[in-house]
């Protein structure tokens, strides 16, 4: 029964994300769908440094498209901080009360692009990046964050070279009589305000059958005021558990 089966999809959804994504199915899904494999990821992290709300006001922020007035925080505390002079970016990380877990911000420089930093921004070089933080004296503005996003991925999965799911699935140790992946969907939201950063990821495949030093004094200040990455993380285990790009804080889709 595909209208039942899309009803508990979307509810298992909802419960696993705290109903922040209520649902990964607007249609019900295919008749001839055999299995559907299910992730959900869900973060609420309060800062260590909550953002004083006396000090957001709007600010300009420069989108691909022209300047905007966002709603932006600011604050100043000791942060772990890089320049890379190579990769042509700054980065901040902003630890969560609970500190094995921090948001990181990665600001292209003024002269470089969002493009090339994300082409950069290997997991390998993400760690690399992350042990080489420096622990400065930081004033930093960031805007608020509030966006959803859901798509059908296959495009993406297919220019990264997964090509053969689609084609041939082999998940037979899994369930027999699978043709091919059909669909790969994925759902993300996140939240980042004064108190802190909410996120939740949520991704659906559906097979169809044959049938560092001591603090650096001096105040860097650190304006996230054009497009950047940003990413969570498990410090101790250098895991990535979001990473985004945001072009234009007042787009929320």
């Amino acid at each position: 029964n595909p209208s039942q089966a899309t009803a508990t999809i979307n509810k298992w959804v909802s419960d696993n994300t705290r109903n922040r994504i209520p649902k990964i199915f607007e249609k019900d899904v295919p008749s001839n769908t055999q299995i559907l494999l299910a992730s959900a990821l869900y973060f609420n992290g309060k800062w260590a440094n909550s953002f004083p709300y006396y000090t957001t006001s709007p600010a300009t922020f420069h989108t691909p498209n022209g300047q905007i007035n966002v709603e932006t925080m600011s604050n100043t505390d000791d942060l772990g901080y890089l320049s890379n002079d190579d990769l042509q970016y700054e980065v901040i990380s902003i630890p969560f009360s609970l500190h094995e877990f921090s948001m990181e911000i990665f600001l292209p420089y003024s002269n470089n692009s969002l493009k090339s930093v994300v082409n950069a921004l290997t997991s390998e070089q993400h760690k690399q990046t992350i042990d080489s933080l420096r622990t400065t004296h930081v004033k930093y503005l960031i805007p608020r964050l509030k966006f959803r996003w859901s798509r059908q991925i296959n495009e993406h999965l297919t220019k990264l070279g997964l090509k053969q799911i689609f084609q041939t699935a082999q998940l037979d140790n899994m369930i027999d009589n699978i043709a091919a992946v059909s669909d790969v969907t994925h759902a993300a939201e996140i939240d980042v305000n004064e108190k802190g950063a909410t996120a939740s990821v949520v991704t659906m495949i559906g097979a169809v059958g044959s049938s560092g030093p001591g603090p650096i004094r001096k105040k860097v200040i650190f304006h996230a005021n054009r497009p950047f990455l940003f990413t969570i993380s498990h410090k101790k285990t250098a895991t990535i558990l979001f990473t985004g790009v945001v072009q234009n804080p007042a787009n929320i889709s």
